[in-house]
Parts: C-alpha cells; structure tokens; sequence
C-alpha cells in the first residue's frame, strides 16, 4: 500500500472516529483571560450551546431536542467498523507501516477521549444551558471512546506493556475525576478504595496535575481544531 493511500485510510478512519461527535464551549473557556478580543467577540455566542456533528454531515445547535440514542446507537458502530479495518490494514501493509499507524490512531483516540471526559465533567457548574439528555450524550460519547481505546490496547498493543499502561492509568485516574461530579446524571462503576494512604495523596496530587493538563488540553482542542472546523457548518437550524 502506497504512502498516499495510507495517510488516506488515517483520515477516513479518524473521520468515522470523531462523528458523530457532540460538544460545546464551557462558558470558563470564552473569558478574556484566554482569548484576545476579536476571539472573545468570535466564540461569545456560542458558549455553553450544545452541537452535534452527525453522520450524515449535518450540523447544528442542540436546543431541547433530544441526541442522546444518536450517540448511544451509532458510536460504538463506527469504532468497531474502525477495529475492521485496522485489522484488515495491519495484513495488507509492513510492520512498522502499521505500527506508525496504529501510534498515531491510538494518540487521536486517547485525545478525543480526554476531550470527552473533560467535556462530561463540565456538569457541575452553575448556569449550564445543558439539559440531562445533553449530559447522556457526552457520558456515551466518553464511554465508546474509552471502550474503543480498551480495544486497541487489546488487540494491536499488545508488545508495549509499558506505554499502554501509562496510557491506562491517564485514562483511568481522569475518568475516577470525572465519575465523581458527573454520579447524579449516570451511573459508573466505583474503583476500589485504596488501602494505602500514602498512594491516596500521590494519587490526589497527580489527579489535580491531570485535571490541569486537560482543562489545558480540551481548551486548545476546543479553539483549535475541532469548533472552528464545524462552526463553518453550524447553523440554529435542525435539518428536517
């Protein structure tokens, strides 16, 4: 398989990774504090409004209605038509092809999903426009995405115990977080507790550094790449 159609596999598989995708811009993030004022002026609008990104390519703001059963029904099936076709590519090109590949994959899943779970933990916070529908969506949304990152590490990790852990316990030790405020919309598995009160403070200092990093990550991800991308699409408008 030739470079181009390999880089054209990645983005149609982190395309059927992505969508569909549901987010919004916590109103903490549209602050002067951030952003300059032209960017203020930009994004001011569109804070704490939930969008959608669908399958079929349409986008818009999410009022009332409900989306919850459009990520619950369909997320999982495009991750696992993604595990299809990686399986597929990992016998038609070399090995260390593949293995670049399935690095760069694995680091855009893991990124997504710390956007989700940063994006789920949003709840708490008073004046939120989002309703309990809204808030099922993202939890789903983190869900898939980390039930899809437990699949490649299964699958096609195997042989790195070292990376894939490290990876697991970032995932886990932000998903423990996000468990805690998010308790009353769904509900999640508890980790055990632990009995060493040492590792309970390690613990809690390098949950409160990982927080910090992914409020600082989902904030970069929120007003780079992925709002501007869909706002050329966004419109008030629900398609018929």
């Amino acid at each position: 398989m030739k470079a181009a159609r390999v880089d054209e596999e990645f983005q149609r598989l982190m395309g059927q990774m992505i969508v569909p995708f549901v987010g919004f811009i916590p109103s903490q993030y549209v602050s002067k504090d951030f952003l300059n004022e032209e960017q203020y002026l930009l994004f001011k609008p569109y804070e704490d409004r939930m969008f959608i990104h669908e399958l079929n390519g349409n986008n818009y703001f999410v009022e009332d209605e409900t989306i919850s059963h459009k990520i619950f029904l369909i997320k999982k099936g495009q991750l696992e038509l993604n595990m299809m076709a990686l399986w597929q590519l990992k016998e038609e090109v070399g090995e260390h092809t593949f293995k670049y590949f399935i690095n760069r994959y694995v680091a855009m899943v893991n990124g997504f999903f710390r956007l989700a779970l940063h994006l789920q933990g949003r709840q708490p916070l008073e004046g939120n426009k989002l309703n309990d529908d809204h808030w099922k969506a993202l939890y789903y949304q983190s869900d898939a995405l980390g039930w899809h990152l437990t699949q490649l590490k299964d699958n096609f990790l195997p042989e790195n115990p070292k990376e894939v852990d490290q990876l697991e316990e970032s995932n886990s030790l932000e998903l423990e977080e996000i468990q805690v405020v998010s308790q009353e919309i769904v509900q999640v598995l508890k980790p055990e507790p632990k009995t060493s009160e040492e590792r309970k403070a390690e613990r809690k200092a390098y949950l409160k550094e990982l927080r910090a990093n992914a409020e600082k990550d989902a904030h970069t991800l929120l007003m780079g790449p992925v709002f501007p991308i869909l706002k050329e699409k966004l419109t008030d408008q629900k398609p018929l």
